[in-house]
């Protein structure tokens, strides 16, 4: 009986893996959409309305980003320190997330020049990176899922 409960265990346990890393997937596009429209924000509040970063954050909305946690924190800290803070940085390739930390360092210590070429870049960046993403993760995560399930089978077996 115990065993039988075990085995069920095991499982349960390689399904639910399964089942949030297809989760987790879906995470790292919606993050880095939310971040690619709060960059596209700032670059037209930028370009069109000149107030400071401050004011300009505080009037943002995006429910991704809000979920995650990153609106509330991004008034007291750069957008690098936040995303790193709630463990969304790992949503990012490295290379992109080094542009966002050198974006979010020099926001508003430069020309309006530079601040509008440095959005665009990073959004550039952005816009390969959900694609590249929308290709490859759902591949990926029907491939960890099943690897989930197989090792969770294969234990039961072995237990057997």
């Amino acid at each position: 009986m115990i065993k039988i409960m075990g085995l069920i265990l095991i499982m349960s346990a390689a399904v639910a893996g399964a089942i949030g890393n297809s989760g987790r997937t879906g995470k790292i596009v919606r993050v880095n959409e939310g971040i690619l429209d709060l960059i596209e924000y700032i670059k037209n509040g930028i370009i069109y309305y000149r107030d400071p970063i401050g004011e300009m954050l505080c009037t943002y909305q995006n429910d991704d980003l809000e979920k995650y946690g990153v609106l509330p924190a991004i008034s007291d800290m750069p957008l690098c320190d936040v995303l790193a803070e709630l463990g969304l940085d790992r949503c990012f390739q490295r290379s992109t997330f080094n542009q966002i930390r050198s974006f979010s360092l020099r926001l508003g210590k430069s020309g309006i020049e530079d601040q509008k070429k440095n959005c665009d870049i990073l959004i550039d960046s952005l816009h390969k990176d959900i694609e590249d993403l929308r290709k490859t993760l759902p591949q990926k995560s029907r491939m960890y899922s099943s690897l989930m399930i197989l090792t969770g089978l294969g234990l039961v077996l072995i237990l057997i």
